[in-house]
Formats: structure tokens, sequence, C-alpha cells
């Protein structure tokens, strides 16, 4: 299994409730999606504090009339699970204000990456930014381990030193290739299989689990392609400045990200 986690956009301050058929609107409400494997990303986490940290029954990822509420019902009764959720502006501020905290423990090259995360939420995140966890491997005693995370967070921008979590992660990326890196700092791509419907006949996970984690229909190219496009253009530029220190060849590596950008947006868009 992968065991999957959304960053979502959200119109709500708190989880679809399946007892009110909520999550119906909320699969075709074509908010932005962020998907990650495990564990929620490292800038996922930079946006929540610990007062964020909430709880919603499993039984309720399903709507009133879906095909699998009442094996859920039979099989978890009142079990919950953690989630996160904030208002966009309160996301923003935890963003903002561990940046320079983020960028001392991975490095300086991931500036362009942080901040086409931040304007992403600002141009896709209108209301509220949510993190649903119910993906996760023992989803329900998952709380106490976000908890740390984000008190670590906390103490990490502080600057209180000591064993911190989300310092050990961030010791963990530096040791990565490329691609890891990105996908340890903001997950993958936006869900684009929008022509795949999910099957409510599919198992729900063993033991105390929360059901199997559901995506929503795919955006626009357009919207994923403005985030890809934006991290593209930026890392390889910078990174060739903080190499060798030298404007010519940091603005040469944009022009030319930017030039392979535009060739790909071109194929895909028409």
């Amino acid at each position: 299994m992968s065991y999957p986690v959304f960053l979502n956009a959200a119109a709500l301050p708190r989880m679809p409730d399946g007892s009110k058929n909520e999550w119906q609107a909320f699969w075709n409400d074509g908010g932005v999606e962020l998907e990650a494997y495990g564990w929620p990303p490292l800038l996922w986490m930079a946006l929540f504090k610990p007062g964020d940290l909430r709880r919603a029954r499993m039984v309720d990822n399903e709507d009133l009339d879906s095909q699998g509420r009442a094996e859920l019902e039979e099989e978890l009764g009142e079990a919950t699970y953690p989630y996160l959720v904030t208002s966009i502006d309160g996301a923003l501020a935890a963003l903002a204000g561990r940046r320079q905290a983020i960028l001392q423990g991975i490095g300086e090259k991931f500036a362009p990456a942080v901040d086409a995360f931040a304007l992403l939420l600002k141009d896709k995140f209108p209301a509220y930014v949510l993190c649903r966890t119910g993906g996760m491997v023992d989803a329900a005693d998952a709380g106490p381990a976000l908890q740390r995370a984000l008190a670590d967070f906390e103490r990490l921008a502080a600057g209180a030193g000591g064993e911190n979590s989300v310092a050990d992660e961030m010791a963990a990326l530096r040791k990565q290739d490329s691609r890891s890196q990105m996908l340890m700092l903001v997950g993958t791509a936006y869900q684009q299989d929008a022509a795949a419907p999910y099957d409510d006949a599919q198992p729900a996970a063993v033991e105390t689990a929360a059901p199997p984690a559901k995506a929503r229909a795919a955006p626009r190219h357009s919207e994923w392609l403005d985030w890809a496009s934006a991290l593209v253009v930026g890392l390889p530029a910078a990174g060739v400045y903080l190499r060798t220190h030298s404007v010519l060849l940091g603005i040469l590596t944009f022009v030319g990200a930017c030039a392979v950008v535009v060739l790909v947006r071109v194929k895909l868009l028409h």
C-alpha cells in the first residue's frame, strides 16, 4: 500500500463530514490537491501550529449513502484519527515565520521552492488548508507523532536546541538526490487521473486504519504546470549561482530553463 496523505484547498475549517453527506461536493469542487506518501512533507508541516491538530471519525470518511459506510460502522465504530487544518492566513504566516529556519536546515538553494510553494498557496487556497492524514499507516495512533512534529517546528523556529524530529528530517533531506528532496519537501504533483473514479468496493485497510484515502478529480493542466514551472525555472538558476557565485551563469541558466518550460507548456497545453 502507498499510504497517501493529501494537502487540500478547503472551504470549511474541518474535514468534510460523511454524516452530513459532504464528501461528494468535496470531490467535485475543483480545489487544489497535493499528494505525498507515508508522512506530510516538510513544507506541509510548516503550515500548521500545534493547535491546528484535530480528530475526525473514520466512518465519516464515507457519506451516508456510500456503499462502504455500513461496513465501516461495523468494523471501526467510533474510532478517530488526527488531521490538520488552518486558515490560509494562518498557514502563510506560519510558513513565513519558519522560512529562515527551514533554509538554514536544508540550504538556501531551496529558497525558490519555498517561495513558489507560498505563491501557490496564495493563488489557489482561498480559505483553508487541510492536511488529510487518514491514509497513513496506523492513522488512528498518529496523533502523538504529529503533535511532536508540530511542537518541534515551533522550537526550531524559535532557535531552541536539543533533540528535534524536524531537524532530523532536514538532515535526512540533505542526503537525498534532487528528486527525493523535492518529494520530501513538497510531495508529488497534482492528481491527474480524473477519468478514473474511486471504487467504493475497494476493501478497507485492516485493524484500526482509516478507509483507503480518496483523491479529488484532477485540476486543469495549467494549474499543476504553474507549480512545476516555478520549480523547474527557479531551482537550477539558484543552484548555479550558489555554486559559482556568477550572476551571468545564473542568468543564463534561468533563461535556458525558461525556454525549456515554454516548450513543454506549448506541447502539453495544445
